[in-house]
């Protein structure tokens, strides 16, 4: 696996807190994460984080550089959801 999926797979858990505190209208799971779990698994994951670009730098590997601002990833998010419910 690339460092770059591992990340994918840890801002997906992460993503189960925020859509929970979201509150969105169709929740696909039920949220029984206690908050001192949620710290604990959020702890957990900024550490495996930092590990990971400790290691990438310590091998001389470069990060990626973002390109996309995080604006147009919103805009066209809202953008598609708004085609949608036209539709």
């Amino acid at each position: 696996m690339s460092p770059a999926y591992d990340d994918k797979l840890l801002s997906e858990v992460a993503e189960i807190f925020h859509a929970t505190a979201s509150k969105p209208a169709f929740l696909p799971f039920a949220p029984d994460v206690a908050p001192a779990q949620r710290r604990t698994i959020e702890d957990y994951i900024a550490r495996l984080r930092a590990q990971l670009v400790r290691v990438l730098h310590g091998q001389g590997i470069p990060g990626e550089k973002h390109s996309i601002p995080a604006s147009r990833v919103i805009h066209v998010a809202l953008g598609t959801v708004d085609i949608a419910v036209e539709e």
